[in-house]
């Protein structure tokens, strides 16, 4: 069973196994963020919104096939709120979010193209950016018109698909999810609301983030070091 295992990687391995390459890679692409609330805070479904992502970083291919990535994002977390009782119309909270990760996982060459399943652990910085409510034919207005002070380091692990092949130029499709295994604010936030009718109201905000990210790359070479066989 060994042997076969060993004779499959090396199937799976490029000719030029020996190699080591670093190389940066620039993109962009699109956040899907699922939120879950903290059930001691608010009952509430989850959360889902989209927004944009740009991401820069280094990879890094050894002489064993495998890669270890390097990167950092950038982009907006968004947060769907539940509004309180009496209360009919939209809150979203959002925040900038910067995300460092560092991953690694096998790199399986093909004929023109490479894939690389990988695990990632990193931190994520969320930066509170604004605070929208929107009513259905009432005007709502948030107490909470500046920063709520809410921001903060936090831990985050996750795991991806790396897809690179030729293009016009080396490109790269990549596939991730990221989950904050803690609570993302270190106490519960309150947001306070008013209506036109001058109805008053609250609602809590805590929990941790899912988030699917979707990116496309361009690969640039920086450096390469081939074995020698003399």
């Amino acid at each position: 069973m060994i042997k076969s295992l060993a004779l499959s990687l090396l199937l799976f391995s490029p000719l030029f196994a020996a190699a080591q390459t670093l190389g940066f890679f620039g993109g962009a692409g699109i956040s899907a963020d699922l939120f879950s609330f903290d059930k001691q805070s608010v009952r509430a479904k989850s959360s889902f919104a989209t927004g944009p992502l740009a991401i820069a970083g280094l990879r890094y291919h050894t002489r064993q096939n495998f890669d270890i990535l390097l990167d950092a994002s950038l982009g907006i977390a968004k947060i769907r709120l539940p509004l309180p009782e009496g209360f009919d119309g939209s809150l979203r909270y959002e925040q900038i979010q910067s995300v460092l990760t560092v991953g690694s996982g096998l790199n399986i060459a093909f004929e023109k193209s490479n894939l690389m399943p990988y695990i990632a652990l990193g931190a994520s910085f969320l930066d509170f950016w604004r605070l929208t409510a929107q009513g259905n034919g009432t005007h709502i207005r948030t107490g909470n018109n500046a920063d709520l002070n809410t921001n903060r380091w936090s831990l985050v692990c996750g795991a991806g698909i790396d897809y690179q092949f030729k293009l016009f130029l080396s490109s790269g499709i990549n596939l991730r999810a990221l989950y904050t295994p803690l609570n993302i604010f270190p106490e519960a936030q309150t947001v306070s609301l008013q209506s036109s009718n001058y109805d008053k109201g609250s609602v809590a905000l805590q929990g941790k983030f899912l988030q699917f990210q979707l990116t496309y790359r361009v690969n640039l070479p920086l450096a390469h070091w081939k074995e020698d066989y003399d």
